[in-house]
C-alpha cells in the first residue's frame, strides 16, 4: 500500500454572484481562497480514508501487509496516520508478514500495537537529514513495538536508504532484546557502513539470537548523501563476519556482500571454513576468478559437498568454470550467475585438458556447459532455467530484472 497524493476536483466556472462573494470574501480574509482549497483537500481525504476503511474492514483475515513511502517530502500525515497504526491493528489478531517504510514522525504509532501472530519484518529507515538524537527518539516506540514480537518473530529485516544522512543504526541492536524464534536476519546498508558505527553491537545482537539462525543476509545499497566528512567502517562485513564466535550452529543460507570489492577473501573462506554446513550460498557484488572461487567453495571439503544453491558474479564466463563447480559441487541444484561476457567452445564440443584429452567430467557437467553453448550470443541478458536439475540462472550484468525464457534442448 503507497499513500497518494489527492487532487482535489475544481469547481466549476463561477458565475458572476459567486465571484462577487469570492471577491467580498477575500476583502475580509486575504486567506479566504487558501483556506476553501484545504477544506476540499481535507474533504477528499476524510472521502478517501472512508472508502479504504470500509474495504479492509472486508479484508478480515489479511496475513501480509505492506506500506510503502517514495521518500517525497510532500505527502498527506492524514493518510500514512490511518494506514499504518489504525490499519495494522485491524488486522493484529492476523498478521503473519509486515513491511513498512514510511516517515519516520509515524513510527512511534506503532507501540501501543501487539501482533500475537506476526513471523516476518521487514523495515526500511528513511530519515532523511534528521539529526541522530531526533532519529533515535522518533524510533523510540518501533524498538518496543519489535520487542513486543518476539514471542513469534522468525526473520526480522532492517534495510537503510541512501537519503538517511546522520543515521546509525547500531542504537536498534543495543536496544533489541532476545527473540527465541529467529531464524533469519538480514541487513541491508550502504556499503561504506557508515549507517552501522560499531558493526560488533549487530554481532552481540545475532548472537544473543543466534540459536535457532538459519539464515545470514549482509547486503550493501548505495552511498548515503553525506554532506560532512567522515571515517566510516567500509570493512564492516568483514568485522561481523569475523566477530561470529562460536560458529552457528544451525546456519545453513548465507548471502554476504563481498566488500571492499578489492579486499582479501580470508574472512570469508574462515567463515565458511566453519560453516560447511551450508547449503545456499550467494556471494553478491563481487566479480570472482576462477581462482578465487575456487578457495572459497574448497574452504572446506564439506562445503561443496553440501551446496544446493550457488549465486556468484563474474566477469567473463567460460565453460572450463561451469566444468569445475559442477566438480566441486556434485550436489548443486541451481546456479545462478551473472556475468558481463561469455568465452565459448564450439557448440556440443567438450573441454580437453592441455594434453588433448578429454575431461572426465560427469552427465551434470556436460549439460551444464552445453546449456551455455546454447545461448552464447553476445546480447546475452536474459535469464535461462533449464528443466532438468541443476538449473542454470544467468544474468548480464547490469541487467535490472531477468527476463524467463523457454528451456533449451541441450546442444548434442
Amino acid at each position: 500500500m503507497q499513500p497518494w497524493l489527492v487532487q482535489p476536483r475544481k469547481g466549476s466556472l463561477r458565475g458572476a454572484t459567486e465571484s462577487i462573494f469570492i471577491w467580498c470574501s477575500q476583502l475580509v480574509d486575504p486567506d479566504y481562497t487558501r483556506n476553501v482549497a484545504e477544506l476540499r483537500l481535507q474533504k477528499c481525504l476524510r472521502k478517501d480514508i472512508q472508502r479504504a476503511a470500509s474495504a479492509f474492514k472486508r479484508m478480515g483475515h489479511l496475513k501480509e501487509y505492506n506500506i510503502y513511502w517514495d521518500d517525497n517530502p510532500h505527502y498527506h500525515p492524514e493518510l500514512y496516520r490511518f494506514f499504518l497504526g489504525p490499519t495494522v491493528n485491524l488486522w493484529k489478531d492476523h498478521l503473519v508478514k509486515l513491511t513498512i517504510k514510511v516517515p519516520p514522525v509515524f513510527i512511534n504509532s506503532l507501540a501501543r500495537i501487539l501482533l500475537p501472530k506476526l513471523e516476518n519484518l521487514c523495515f526500511t529507515f528513511s530519515t532523511g537529514n534528521l539529526p541522530s538524537a531526533d532519529i533515535e527518539n522518533a524510533h523510540d516506540g518501533f524498538i518496543i513495538f519489535v520487542n513486543n514480537t518476539k514471542p513469534t518473530l522468525r526473520s526480522l529485516s532492517f534495510t537503510s536508504t541512501k537519503s538517511s544522512e546522520h543515521l546509525d543504526m547500531s542504537f536498534a541492536f543495543l536496544r533489541l532484546g532476545l527473540f527465541p524464534n529467529l531464524c533469519v536476519i538480514s541487513v541491508s546498508i550502504p556499503y561504506d557502513g557508515g549507517h552501522l558505527s560499531n558493526p560488533i553491537d549487530f554481532v552481540e545482537f545475532l548472537l544473543r539470537n543466534g540459536a535457532l539462525l538459519c539464515e545470514l543476509n549482509l547486503f550493501t545499497n548505495l552511498l548515503p548523501l553525506r554532506k560532512e566528512a567522515k571515517q566510516y567502517n567500509i570493512e564492516w562485513v568483514q568485522h561481523i563476519l569475523d566477530a561470529i564466535r562460536p560458529p552457528l550452529p544451525r546456519l545453513r543460507r548465507l548471502s554476504v556482500a563481498l566488500r571492499p570489492i578489492h579486499h582479501p577473501l580470508d574472512t570469508i573462506i574462515k567463515f565458511l571454513d566453519v560453516h560447511p554446513e551450508v547449503t545456499s550460498l550467494k556471494l553478491l557484488d563481487r566479480c570472482l576468478t576462477a581462482q578465487e572461487l575456487s578457495s572459497i567453495l574448497t574452504a572446506d571439503s564439506r562445503l561443496g559437498q553440501n551446496l544446493g544453491l550457488l549465486h556468484i558474479k563474474v566477469d567473463t564466463l567460460v565453460p572450463d568454470m561451469l566444468v569445475s563447480i559442477a566438480r566441486m559441487c556434485p550436489e548443486l541444484e541451481t546456479l545462478q550467475l551473472e556475468c558481463q561476457r561469455l568465452l565459448v567452445y564450439r557448440p556440443g564440443v567438450m573441454p580437453r585438458n592441455a594434453n588433448g584429452t578429454a575431461f572426465e567430467v560427469s552427465t551434470f557437467s556436460f549439460h551444464l556447459s552445453n546449456a551455455i553453448f546454447a545461448y552464447s550470443h553476445p546480447s546475452l541478458s536474459g535469464l535461462f532455467a533449464f528443466g532438468n536439475p541443476p538449473s542454470i540462472i544467468l544474468w548480464k550484468t547490469g541487467s535490472c530484472r531477468p527476463s524467463h525464457l523457454a528451456s533449451p534442448t541441450p546442444a548434442r
